[in-house]
């Protein structure tokens, strides 16, 4: 993920994203997430085919507009590697392999705390989200925009609340689970280098190496 969240973010050719994209869909058809697949490719083609229509147009607002829409689609596809990440790892299966590769827990722990914390926030976001409908705090999109404070009072207070809670929870665990403890952790989760790792590896690599190619150019 870091490594094409780079080479999507930097200054080199649409091609990069284009090869990034596809190993992105192919993670997805892996895991069998038609419909976040569905998603990623209606967001491809809806961005990459309006960055195209303005560039046939000229003129400061067009090449304004086309830039704004290229760097939200470079943006929107890193964040959807982040999103894959932090939905398909299981901070469980994180922390073992990074317990195995020996990397510092102040590498690792953030990490693994964002794994756990990010869903775990949504989740609650849901929840303070069905709460308010049943009460009848929360309408629809009209009442939304009629009253944004309000609304917004009704969702982040909570939320902050969920959060805190959430915070403390995840400390708790950490504790339990011996971070922190001078020795070194053992983990129960047993890990194997498979031939679909070593693929995406390679995938990854090549796709690097062509990146690096391109930008000496």
């Amino acid at each position: 993920m870091v490594t094409l969240d780079a080479l999507v973010l930097a200054a080199l050719p649409r091609r990069i994203d284009l090869l990034a994209l596809a190993v992105l869909m192919l993670l997805l058809l892996a895991y069998r997430l038609w419909r976040q697949l569905l998603a990623l490719v209606a967001l491809a083609v809806v961005l990459l085919g309006a960055a195209w229509l303005l560039r046939l147009g000229s003129g400061p607002v067009v090449g304004a507009l086309g830039i704004a829409v290229l760097y939200l689609w470079r943006y929107s596809l890193a964040g959807a590697f982040g999103w894959f990440l932090i939905t398909r790892v299981r901070p469980t299966e994180f922390m073992a392999a990074m317990t195995r590769m020996r990397i510092p827990q102040f590498l690792a722990v953030p990490i693994a705390v964002v794994l756990r914390f990010v869903p775990t926030v949504l989740t609650e976001g849901r929840a303070i989200i069905d709460a308010m409908r049943m009460r009848g705090l929360l309408g629809g999109p009209l009442s939304v925009l009629r009253h944004p404070i309000r609304t917004a009072e009704y969702l982040v207070i909570p939320m902050l609340a969920g959060a805190v809670r959430a915070g403390d929870e995840l400390t708790a665990s950490a504790l339990c689970r011996g971070f922190g403890s001078p020795g070194r952790r053992t983990t129960i989760v047993q890990l194997h280098f498979g031939v679909a790792d070593v693929a995406l590896m390679l995938v990854t690599v090549a796709v690097a190496a062509y990146g690096f190619g391109v930008g000496l150019r």
